[in-house]
């Protein structure tokens, strides 16, 4: 299974050097656990651009765990913290979402590896359901955390998850008004400034909901986003009508769907169905039910 890796050529200070371009950075494995021999395959070798090789595509024909060293003329070597190589035997397609009976943790299995989610507003962000978490007996090989990393939740690369750390003090949003609309480049995932956070719209229905307008989007850099708090997922706002494949016909109120039970109902509290939006089943039950209009 392909996994990919990034090596920087740094100074003295720990700084991308992005004046040096074109030298050569060989791959190789340095370490196997269980002690066996294997092949490390695809393109190993790359000349680096502004200070970096990305490589992409290599695979190690091995279960076990293993170790990369990066060399380069006139550089120091460096080595990659342990990898392991996961099994393609472990019967999980990818995409599905499990847990065990003792963690609250939730993964996502790629390419046999749990990729776990560090928020509940990044697993709601991603279009997840906890209505399809499964339970599993036991754990698999430990991934990078979801939409860490370099934007690609399909690889396979293992690490040790970082601890998630609570941030103390509100992010510095100077340069985002209240309501602004931003999101990183190359990540769908589009956040509303709002309260001193980044709440991720989960579809395109809300983001319309809402009245906002893709003309407006501001693009931030990856360190902006990592000084800011991601908060709650964007809900649908107050009046908003939604129906799915039923007939009954809802009305946001304080973040619960609310049933209307009819037309005279609804034009009493001056709706109209020219605003009505049609979602899917699983998303209206997504929305936890209060009353009845009256």
């Amino acid at each position: 299974m392909a996994f990919g890796t990034t090596v920087s050529a740094r100074d003295q200070f720990g700084n991308t050097v992005t004046a040096d371009s074109g030298r050569l950075i060989s791959l190789s494995v340095v370490a196997v656990s269980p002690t066996t021999t294997g092949t490390l395959s695809g393109t190993a070798v790359l000349n680096n651009v502004s200070g970096v090789s990305a490589f992409s595509g290599l695979s190690f024909n091995k279960q076990g765990t293993i170790s990369l060293t990066a060399t380069a003329s006139g550089l120091t070597s460096v080595a990659s913290s342990s990898t392991s190589t996961p099994s393609a035997s472990c019967g999980l397609r990818n995409g599905i979402l499990v847990k065990t009976a003792d963690s609250p943790t939730v993964y996502m299995v790629v390419n046999c590896v749990l990729r776990p989610f560090t928020t509940p507003a990044l697993f709601h962000a991603c279009g997840k359901k906890f209505r399809d978490i499964i339970t599993i007996n036991s754990l698999l090989a430990i991934g990078r955390p979801v939409g860490e990393g370099n934007d690609d939740d399909d690889d396979d690369i293992i690490v040790n998850p970082p601890t998630p750390t609570a941030t103390a003090t509100l992010p510095n949003l100077a340069n985002l008004p209240e309501g602004s609309i931003v999101k990183l480049p190359g990540n769908p995932t589009v956040y509303l400034v709002s309260g001193g956070t980044l709440q991720p719209f989960t579809s395109a229905l809300v983001f319309r909901a809402h009245k906002k307008d893709f003309r407006n989007l501001q693009i931030i850099s990856q360190d902006q986003f990592n000084s800011m708090t991601v908060g709650a997922p964007v809900g649908y706002p107050n009046g908003t009508l939604l129906k799915g494949s039923e007939h009954t016909i809802y009305v946001i109120q304080n973040g619960e769907k609310v049933a209307i039970p009819s037309l005279d109902s609804l034009k009493r509290h001056g709706q109209s169905l020219k605003d009505l939006l049609k979602v899917s089943d699983d998303d209206l039950d997504d929305i936890h039910k209060g009353g009845e209009q009256d």
